[in-house]
């Protein structure tokens, strides 16, 4: 007897791997405001084109010419059968828009079983234009910049302090 387990299940059990630096800040001050309201979390879920055939849990597969890296979700959380996809980014832009939607189609490719799928930008801040589409397009948004704006400002400091240190980092080849 096969049992019907929701394939969107093994979008939670890829644990956390580092995202930059600031992106990690982001995240963070999301979750200890929100993380409460999830019963659980997935960190960079792949998701591909044409998924491979054992829809379980994806395992990650071997580079080669033919088969291209999968798309990473930064975060998959759900609530109940239902899942959200949510994008991390330091400024949320249209870039992160697109993203949203493309990791939309193919999670429902990779994934089935929920009730329901929620797109979110999470994001330190972003510009009218983009809240504006966000909410033509039905996809959440949340700004944590007066919680994280210390801590980014110490980011770039030692980032910019390091790029002072070894001016060959911060030259771009023509």
């Amino acid at each position: 007897m096969i049992h019907e387990i929701p394939i969107y299940l093994a979008a939670f059990e890829y644990p956390r791997r580092q995202l930059g630096k600031i992106e990690e800040i982001v995240i963070d001050a999301f979750l200890d405001e929100f993380g409460a309201s999830y019963d659980r979390i997935g960190f960079n879920v792949p998701v591909w084109m044409n998924p491979p055939e054992n829809r379980g849990v994806l395992t990650t597969r071997k580079r080669s010419l033919g088969v291209p890296e999968p798309y990473r979700i930064d975060v998959v959380a759900g609530f109940g059968s239902e899942v959200e996809l949510i994008e991390v980014k330091e400024t949320g832009n249209m870039t992160a828009i697109g993203q949203l939607l493309t990791y939309r189609m193919l999670f429902l490719r990779n994934f089935w079983g929920f009730s329901k799928l929620h797109l979110h930008l999470v994001c330190v801040s972003s510009r009218q234009a983009v809240k504006f589409s966000c909410r033509e397009l039905g996809i959440n948004v949340t700004e944590v910049g007066d919680k994280v704006a210390h801590l980014v400002s110490e980011v770039r400091g030692s980032v910019g302090h390091l790029l002072q240190q070894q001016p060959e980092l911060s030259r771009q080849q023509p």
